[in-house]
């Protein structure tokens, strides 16, 4: 039995020394175990997220800075809360126009009292108003002279191209203003200048100007004005309607008259116009009933090349255009010169001859030399005047009292013919009862239309 019990410590004792060497074996790197396929983790910091991100920056937040004429709003910019505006936005500022014109300054009422300080940050949405101020154009201010009535501009460049008469600053004057004086250095009258001007009467405008406005003097006062050399174009409706002026002296660098520019201007007698003119726009002289003669300042060659509008006074209403030659020509027409007073005079006066039924437009002219008079070769022409296949019986004289061998005129006169009961050279009717007689011998006349038989 003792025997038995020590052979069991034997056994027991032989496995616990064979555990034993197996571990040493292993920590000295004798038998290895077998290969780790798998990356072998980092070990986490936990200060750091395991999948790190950009911080997200704040949003910027804008204000808007809307811009107003009065209580019309013309436009609307974002700029950044909280910082002033930039430089180029104070130059955009400076920029903004409303119907034709900009403007002095901007304020942050609509009395325009309060100037807008662009030092300041904007923190909220802010509305500007513009200020007119006394800008009449970019580089153009205006002045007001209570006792004398004047208004003057100075300044160099053009003026505004306003859009409507209510766009000029200084029309609070319009009743008033009786004086207008232009400095050297503007180059354009303002469209809308001066319409419906009550009380301006003699304007002066200066060389330089090249331009004179649409609706520049449109239904004012203006009685006269000067056209300068260097004036190139007068626009539209320029002097639409301005009853007071009386004569119109073109300047030589003139080269278009606009539509409607001088329409019913029924105190115009005399319209000069010059050789580079290139066109006059329809009705630009439309209802100008006074206007007797135009005298152009050049020949009818060129005068045939001038694009004329067929409304215009002297096709529809006068039909009588003189032109300009310093010596007398030896062939009778319009021909017109200046005296040594510089007044105009011509070398032959016009004799228009109307049919009955209209006293406006002559359908033939002949020509009468102011120092001999009316001559044979006159009163023969006036005999042979044939119209739609008649002549006529006799002539009644419009302006003066006779026309006869010797009459000297000193204006152009208008004849109309008297028909009477002429029906033939060698022919008359009458009417018996209502039985038509026609007397005489030879031929009747071949009437051209229907309604022309007397």
């Amino acid at each position: 039995m003792k025997k038995n019990a020590i052979i069991i410590s034997l056994i027991l004792i032989l496995i616990f020394a064979l555990s034993s060497c197996e571990e040493f074996n292993i920590s000295l790197g004798g038998s290895q175990p077998p290969e780790n396929t798998e990356t072998p983790q980092e070990p986490q910091n936990p200060q750091q997220p395991q999948n790190p991100q950009e911080p997200e920056s704040p949003e910027i937040e804008y204000c808007t800075i809307s811009f107003f004429d009065g209580s019309n709003k013309i436009t609307e910019i974002e700029v950044e809360k909280g910082k002033v505006v930039s430089s180029e936005t104070l130059i955009y500022m400076s920029e903004i126009g409303y119907k034709g014109y900009t403007y002095e300054g901007w304020y942050t009422n609509q009395l325009t009292t309060r100037a807008f300080n662009s030092e300041l940050p904007i923190t909220k949405d802010v509305n500007l108003y513009g200020k007119k101020g006394n800008l009449a154009g970019k580089n153009v201010r205006w002045y007001y002279d209570e006792v004398n009535h004047t208004l003057s501009f100075e300044g160099e460049g053009e003026m505004f191209a306003y859009e409507t008469m209510e766009g000029p600053s200084w029309r609070i004057y319009a009743d008033v203003v009786e004086n207008i004086v232009i400095a050297d250095g503007i180059t354009t009258v303002a469209n809308c200048a001066f319409a419906k001007f009550k009380s301006i009467s003699t304007v002066v405008l200066p060389e330089g100007i090249t331009e004179i406005g649409e609706g520049a003097f449109y239904e004012s006062t203006i009685s006269s004005i000067n056209f300068p050399d260097s004036l190139l174009t007068i626009s539209p409706q320029a002097f639409f309607k301005c009853n007071n002026l009386t004569r119109l002296d073109f300047n030589i660098g003139l080269l278009e008259i606009g539509n409607s520019a001088f329409y019913e201007c029924k105190g115009v007698e005399t319209v000069i116009l010059t050789e580079r003119l290139l066109r006059i726009g329809a009705s630009a002289f439309y209802k100008c009933t006074n206007i007797k003669s135009a005298f152009y300042y050049g020949t009818q060659a060129q005068y045939d090349d001038l694009r004329i509008h067929l409304d215009n006074f002297w096709i529809s209403d006068l039909t009588n255009t003189y032109f300009y030659t310093e010596e007398k020509p030896t062939n009778r027409g319009p021909y017109w010169y200046f005296d040594d007073n510089g007044k105009i005079k011509q070398w032959y006066y016009t004799v228009g001859f109307l049919n009955p039924a209209n006293d406006a437009v002559p359908f033939t002219f002949d020509y009468v030399d102011p120092d001999l008079g009316v001559t044979m070769d006159n009163i023969n022409f006036m005999n042979s005047i044939v119209y739609h296949g008649y002549k006529f019986k006799s002539w009644t004289p419009i302006g003066i009292s006779y026309y006869r061998l010797g009459t000297r005129l000193t204006s152009d006169i208008k004849l109309r013919g008297v028909r009477g009961n002429i029906c033939g050279d060698n022919l008359t009717w009458r009417l018996d009862g209502t039985t038509l007689k026609i007397s005489g011998n030879g031929e009747m006349w071949d009437f051209e239309l229907s309604d022309e038989a007397p």
